[in-house]
C-alpha cells in the first residue's frame, strides 16, 4: 500500500533521492563534503579534498544511494555527485558536476549542473538538466547567510517543478553547538521551513536533531569520529510513511575552515 502511495506522491513533482539531509553543518564554520548539494556556493567556503558516501532505505522500502567529491584546484573548488533510487515500481537517478570559488573574504559563489532522469512502470523516463546556483556570505564569525536558485533548463522541464528559491542562515553558539534554519519555496507547493540543531558532546562524537515543515517530518543522527574520516547514522522519521534510514562515510581533509578574520 505505502508503495502505491509513493507513486502518487512522485508522478506530479518527482522524488529527490539524495541523502543530504539538511543538517546545520552546511550552515557552520566545518563544512562537510556533502554541504554543496544544499548550496553549491559551499564549495567556495570548504577547503580541501574529500568523498562522502551514503546508502539507506527511503520509508523502509526503496533503497538509495549516493555519493559526493570535492577536489580544490588553484583558487577554486570543483564537485561532483551521484545519486540513484529504485526498484520495481520507482527509479530515479541524477549525477552533477558544481564549481565553486570565494568572491571575497567573506563571500563564496558557486554553481550546480545537474542531470536527473526518473520513470515509473508503463511510463517513459523522463529527464532534465538543472542548473542551480548559489551564495554564502558571513555576516559575522559566527553567523553564516545563502541563497539558492534552481530551473530546470533542457529536457523536459515542463513535467518537473519550475524555479525554486532557498534562502538559510546559521549561527554557531560555539565550537559544539551550531544552529540553521531554512525556508524554501517550490513551484506548486507551500512555502517550506527546515530547522536544524547540530552538537558536538565529544572531540569524537556527534549528534544532531532537525524538522521539515514540508511534509511533517523529523530528523535525528548522530555521528563517531576516526582518524581520517566519519561514520554517520541518520534517519527521517514521516508521520505516516514511516521511517527512512540512512548510513554514511565521510573522508575530508582537515586543514582550513570557511572561518572568516574576526
Amino acid at each position: 500500500m505505502r508503495h502505491f502511495y509513493l507513486l502518487l506522491l512522485w508522478l506530479p513533482v518527482h522524488g529527490q533521492p539524495s541523502l543530504s539531509l539538511p543538517t546545520a553543518a552546511a550552515y557552520s564554520a566545518k563544512l562537510p563534503v556533502q554541504a554543496f548539494l544544499q548550496n553549491p556556493a559551499a564549495l567556495a567556503l570548504s577547503e580541501g579534498k574529500g568523498i562522502w558516501i551514503a546508502g539507506g532505505r527511503s520509508y523502509m522500502l526503496i533503497p538509495v544511494f549516493s555519493l559526493a567529491a570535492q577536489w580544490p584546484l588553484g583558487g577554486s573548488v570543483f564537485g561532483f555527485h551521484a545519486d540513484y533510487s529504485g526498484d520495481a515500481f520507482l527509479r530515479e537517478t541524477q549525477g552533477g558536476l558544481a564549481y565553486g570559488r570565494r568572491m571575497a573574504n567573506k563571500l563564496g559563489a558557486g554553481i550546480l549542473f545537474n542531470y536527473q532522469s526518473a520513470q515509473v512502470p508503463a511510463r517513459a523516463a523522463e529527464q532534465v538538466l538543472t542548473i542551480e546556483g548559489g551564495l554564502l556570505l558571513q555576516l559575522t564569525p559566527e553567523l553564516l547567510t545563502g541563497i539558492r536558485v534552481s530551473k530546470p533548463v533542457l529536457g523536459q522541464e515542463n513535467n518537473w517543478p519550475g524555479t525554486s528559491f532557498h534562502a538559510g542562515l546559521g549561527y554557531t553558539l560555539s565550537d559544539r553547538f551550531v544552529v540553521a534554519a531554512t525556508a524554501s519555496k517550490i513551484p506548486d507547493r507551500a512555502a517550506s521551513l527546515q530547522l536544524a540543531a547540530d552538537y558536538r558532546f565529544a572531540d569524537r562524537l556527534s549528534a544532531s536533531l532537525g524538522y521539515l515543515s514540508g511534509n511533517a517530518s523529523w530528523f535525528f543522527g548522530t555521528a563517531i569520529g576516526f582518524t581520517g574520516f566519519q561514520l554517520e547514522a541518520t534517519a527521517q522519521v514521516h508521520p505516516y510513511l514511516g521511517i527512512s534510514p540512512v548510513l554514511s562515510i565521510l573522508f575530508q581533509e582537515k586543514k582550513k575552515t570557511h572561518e572568516v578574520d574576526r
